[in-house]
């Protein structure tokens, strides 16, 4: 109680104080500072909230991810920024907190993104975690999911990005296909050859920018994409070989 007290104290006093008592606590990294640390994160001044937030990421200890996902939906957003960043140094320990905010909502929808958006951040230990995530039975949790997969840049997202391109929810399908865009790994290219002959418009539209911006790697799914069953796909595929032919023969590098 008396440590904790100093430290609001010294937090209270002024934005320099505040800042170098953080710092501080931060780089000793001592384990006795985390309680009262925790404590702090509750205290009624956003100003004490925060630096109680960013000298917990600096100690990096596992036992404030409890309490700082609880942070990520504070009303001060400088606040909730810093929770997300405390809980992203922390890493793979807050994996399976996060993936229960995303899954469970937390207080209200911004608990969810901004978990998904620590767990993009925390890349390859999330990336089991997310994929099973991708599978949840609320469309909602599983958008999060392909989202935070999609921002995490890992070439392991592809595999459930592709798998989401089955999804029975549109929505789903066409954060899907954008998601593959981005990424750019030639691996999904035969899944968004398939996709182009999708039931929904916004599914189609959104393979077709993910492939016109693929990369050299798609040529061969590309060709093998003009024997498609479905001569809708075939026809696509003929176009987008066409576009991507011309766009090469005007590249001064051609």
């Amino acid at each position: 109680p008396g440590l904790r007290k100093a430290m609001v104290s010294a937090f209270r006093e002024n934005n320099f104080v505040a800042e170098s008592a953080a710092e501080a606590l931060g780089k000793l990294g001592d384990g006795r500072a985390v309680p009262p640390l925790m404590g702090a994160l509750a205290d009624g001044s956003r100003h004490v909230r925060k630096k109680a937030a960013d000298a917990l990421g600096m100690i990096r200890d596992p036992r404030a991810a409890a309490s700082l996902v609880a942070l990520l939906g504070d009303a001060d957003a400088e606040t909730a920024r810093s929770a997300q960043s405390a809980l992203a140094n922390i890493g793979q320990p807050a994996v399976p907190l996060l993936i229960s905010a995303v899954a469970g909502g937390g207080k209200n929808p911004v608990d969810r993104t901004a978990a998904a958006a620590v767990l993009a951040s925390i890349g390859a230990p999330a990336l089991d975690p997310l994929t099973d995530l991708a599978r949840h039975h609320d469309a909602d949790v599983r958008m999060h999911a392909l989202r935070a997969l999609r921002d995490s840049g890992l070439a392991g997202a592809a595999e459930p990005l592709s798998a989401a391109l089955r999804d029975v929810d549109p929505r789903i399908r066409r954060e899907a296909a954008a998601g593959l865009g981005r990424l750019g790994n030639a691996l999904a290219a035969p899944f968004l050859i398939d996709a182009l002959g999708d039931s929904d418009e916004g599914v189609r539209a959104k393979a077709r920018e993910a492939l016109e911006t693929s990369g050299p790697a798609a040529s061969e799914p590309l060709l093998d994409g003009l024997e498609h069953d479905d001569p809708a796909v075939r026809a696509a595929v003929a176009a987008l070989r066409e576009q991507r032919g011309a766009l090469r023969a005007a590249s001064p590098l051609a």
